[in-house]
């Protein structure tokens, strides 16, 4: 593929990536060739995106925004999905300390590390002055 992957492409293909290996090193092949297969697949659709075969929804769909236009509206979509997994850690953690659990369990870590995640981009992009990735 002659061009670079998006962020949220590169982090997504390499868990999965990481994730085959760990599989085949535990002896888990089935799994090992699903998620080694859904990285080619991924593969091969982005680069057919990218080489115009697809429409915009598609290419914002993968990850791959060609342009400013398409870079403006991934960022958009991409937000409203990280605010709807901090709205469903928060309703969860809600939801715990009404039931009187105060156990410090796996959706209050990742509470935690999305919004730690969340203020760092903030400043990452007021340093950037909000001209995007």
């Amino acid at each position: 593929m002659t061009t670079q992957l998006s962020t949220p492409n590169k982090v997504i293909l390499s868990v999965l990536a990481l994730g085959s290996i760990w599989a085949a090193a535990h002896g888990n092949w089935r799994t090992s060739l699903v998620l080694g297969g859904a990285v080619v697949g991924a593969l091969l659709v982005i680069r057919s995106a990218r080489r115009g075969r697809f429409g915009d929804t598609t290419r914002l769909d993968i990850g791959e925004p060609l342009d400013e236009r398409e870079r403006v509206m991934f960022d958009r979509g991409l937000a409203w999905v990280g605010l709807t997994a901090i709205a469903i850690d928060l309703g969860l953690l809600l939801y715990r300390l009404g039931a009187g659990s105060l156990e410090f369990a796996g959706a209050e870590w990742r509470l935690v590390a999305m919004c730690i995640v969340w203020a760092i981009a903030n400043r990452v992009q007021v340093r950037r002055g909000g001209s995007g990735a």
